[in-house]
């Protein structure tokens, strides 16, 4: 905490940002110690980072082969990436930036996005750009610029439920909250239905919550994070590559180079705590630390806690009420052409059952870009050939699966859903490379398969491999 009298550095441009100092500690160990870290999510990156700086050995075990556990990315064939969709990093998450920091002081990493409209089926989108930054005139002017509310539904609001949004206190409010699910909620606030998808819908699925299991305290607290609780505005940036090429990858080179030892494609089982020891198998070797930082995913934490058999039975109870979240596909086609230029890189959803958002990769991910310039470079080259076309959906309504689209998904196939980015003109999404009769044909330049759309569908039913 700033002592008095001393200049205050802010984490952002919030001038009223609040500081909340961690318990009192030394800056470093007096003695040697080991931790082992299991988990090489966010949550694990930045617990090695902080240990080892303090002089703490580290060894971070990654189950999976690559860093950055629900943010990750990992290479696919001709340069290409896949990730499991996209993340906005909002400029009100100062840890996660500061974590960043340690590899790029300027975080010149991240880019902004213009804008992240929510489209409605019934044609309506709501807008973030352009908005002040200080609450409440952020949240006031986009009810106002909103056309999911008018004077009439917000006549009809609860004003005392509504005054609720008001009073955060955490860790408070969400046990004043408990029981009592977001959508009880709404109804109680009489919330606008135009709006309700906005309110619910995005939120939920923006955590991979299902939003018919959204809680109510969980619902507040994002609106207190987003709208109430910060001036740095309601925009977000995203990094200018995929999320290993840009983020990971530099910060498990900046752990190597503190002594972490990190070790991917290596889980973690047979945990053990002892007196003054714990003890694990990693990739089946045996491992002994001074202590565990479990950063594992919800499944694998369950799986190693209920195999303590000295655990306090109200943690080992607690983690194992705990669920993994829903379900959820990400989609990346690269098509045939170039995606229009009034397409905004990142288009968010309501309404189009369970599609989520539509990302234009190559407007942000320099990978993408490169991958689209190559691609044109080398087939321009070649003699063209016209290739047959197999699949292409005119309407302005709907799309469908084509059955040879290049593709490449995490999971399973999406069911149908309606389509956001469809204006009414034609577009194709087979490629001559992906038709068994178009095999070792020449495409034109102009119909080389680019790398445009990327899709998050959630709560569709199926069932992803877990980590």
């Amino acid at each position: 905490m700033n002592q008095p009298g001393s200049p205050r550095t802010l984490p952002g441009r919030d001038r009223r940002a609040v500081r909340h100092p961690a318990p009192g500690g030394t800056a470093r160990t007096g003695h040697p110690r080991h931790v082992l870290v299991a988990g090489g999510g966010i949550a694990g990156l930045a617990a090695a980072t902080v240990l080892a700086e303090r002089g703490v050995r580290v060894t971070l075990a990654e189950a999976s082969d690559r860093l950055g556990g629900r943010v990750a990315a990992w290479p696919l064939a001709d340069g290409r990436t896949m990730s499991r969709g996209f993340h906005a990093f909002f400029r009100q998450y100062y840890n996660l930036r500061a974590l960043l920091r340690r590899v790029d002081p300027e975080l010149a990493v991240l880019t902004p996005v213009e804008d992240y409209p929510l489209q409605r089926p019934d044609g309506l989108r709501d807008s973030f750009t352009g908005l002040p930054t200080t609450p409440p005139w952020s949240m006031l002017e986009f009810v106002r610029r909103s056309p999911s509310f008018t004077l009439a539904t917000l006549a009809r609001v609860n004003v005392p439920a509504a005054l609720e949004l008001l009073r955060t206190r955490f860790p408070g409010t969400h046990a004043a909250y408990d029981g009592e699910s977001a959508a009880a909620l709404l109804d109680r606030l009489r919330f606008p239905p135009e709006a309700r998808a906005l309110a619910l819908e995005v939120f939920a699925r923006s955590f991979f919550a299902d939003p018919r299991e959204f809680g109510a305290g969980e619902l507040v607290a994002m609106f207190h994070t987003y709208f109430l609780g910060s001036a740095e505005g309601l925009l977000f940036d995203v990094p200018e590559d995929d999320y290993d090429t840009a983020l990971w990858a530099p910060l498990g080179r900046h752990l190597a180079g503190l002594g972490v030892t990190v070790r991917v494609g290596a889980p973690v089982t047979d945990l053990a705590i002892g007196a003054d020891r714990v003890t694990a198998l990693v990739s089946g070797y045996p491992i002994e630390a001074d202590a565990c930082v479990l950063a594992a995913d919800p499944r694998s934490a369950r799986e190693l806690i209920a195999a303590l058999p000295d655990a306090d039975p109200a943690w080992r109870d607690a983690v194992a009420a705990t669920r993994n979240s829903p379900p959820f596909v990400v989609v990346r086609l690269w098509l045939e052409r170039s995606v229009d230029a009034d397409r905004l890189a990142f288009l968010g959803t309501t309404g189009y059952g369970p599609l989520d958002n539509v990302s234009v990769l190559e407007r942000f991910e320099a990978g993408a870009a490169t991958w689209a310039r190559t691609l044109v470079a080398r087939w321009s080259s070649c003699t063209p050939t016209p290739a047959p076309q197999r699949w292409r959906p005119t309407g302005p309504r709907r799309t469908r699966w084509p059955p040879r689209s290049r593709k490449s998904c995490t999971g399973c196939s999406p069911r149908r859903a309606g389509s956001p980015f469809a204006t009414g003109r034609s577009w194709s999404a087979t490629t001559a490379s992906s038709s068994p009769r178009s095999r070792g044909r020449h495409a034109p330049a102009s119909r080389l398969p680019r790398p445009a759309w990327c899709w998050r569908a959630t709560g569709c039913g199926a069932t992803t491999p877990s980590r």
